[in-house]
């Protein structure tokens, strides 16, 4: 199986950060969103890319731009792209 793709990953974490901010379990959100629940799984690990469409049904579901999606998974793609997870403020991706 290939490596999963920094930013794949990096946008999987930003997706599953605000969903679960938002209170929702994971397979309850799948169901919100109109996205099987197994390959919504793989989108939050960063295993699949997702399509535009798929990136706007979960961004209407959060009741988020999907730009914000976008723009938190490039903040934590340096770090995601290192290996390590991002920490709050941290955009640069060095340890």
């Amino acid at each position: 199986m290939p490596d999963k793709h920094p930013s794949l990953v990096a946008l999987g974490a930003a997706i599953r950060e605000r969903r679960k901010a938002a209170g929702f379990a994971q397979e309850v959100f799948a169901v919100k969103a109109g996205i099987d629940r197994s390959y919504y799984g793989y989108i939050e690990r960063g295993s699949h890319a997702i399509s535009v469409l798929v990136l706007l049904q979960i961004a209407q579901a959060l009741d988020v731009d999907a730009c914000e999606l976008l723009d938190q998974a490039k903040q934590a793609y340096p770090a995601a792209k290192a290996g390590k997870k991002a920490e709050p403020g941290d955009t640069d991706g060095t340890p």
